[in-house]
C-alpha cells in the first residue's frame, strides 16, 4: 500500500511536462510500462492512476482489486484511501499559501 501511494504522489507532483517532446499516446504508454514494471517487481497488487493532459483525463489501471477474488481493476474501482486525504489536503493548502 505504501509503495502504490508513493507512486501515485510522485506522478501527481511531477507532471508530464518533464517528459521530452513526445506524443501524448507515447507518454501514456511509457507511464503504463513504468507502472507495470514497478508493480511487478515490488509485489504491488494494484495501481490506478488518473492523469490529466490538456483538459482530458486518462486512466491507467494495473492489477487486481482483491487478492482473494481476482477481479481486474478499472477506473470505476473503489478503494479505501485511509489517511491519504490528510496528505493531499496538506499539499493543496501548502500550494494556496
Amino acid at each position: 500500500m505504501k509503495h502504490s501511494i508513493l507512486s501515485c504522489l510522485i506522478l501527481i507532483l511531477f507532471p508530464l511536462s518533464g517528459f521530452p517532446q513526445i506524443s501524448r499516446q507515447q507518454a501514456l504508454m511509457e507511464i503504463e510500462s513504468l507502472v507495470n514494471d514497478y508493480a511487478g517487481k515490488n509485489d504491488i497488487p494494484t495501481i490506478n492512476l488518473g492523469i490529466a493532459i490538456d483538459d482530458e483525463i486518462h486512466f491507467i489501471s494495473y492489477g487486481i482489486a482483491n487478492r482473494e477474488v481476482p477481479v481486474k481493476t478499472s477506473e470505476t474501482s473503489i478503494f479505501q484511501i485511509a489517511s491519504v486525504g490528510k496528505l493531499l489536503c496538506g499539499i493543496i493548502i501548502n500550494d494556496l499559501v
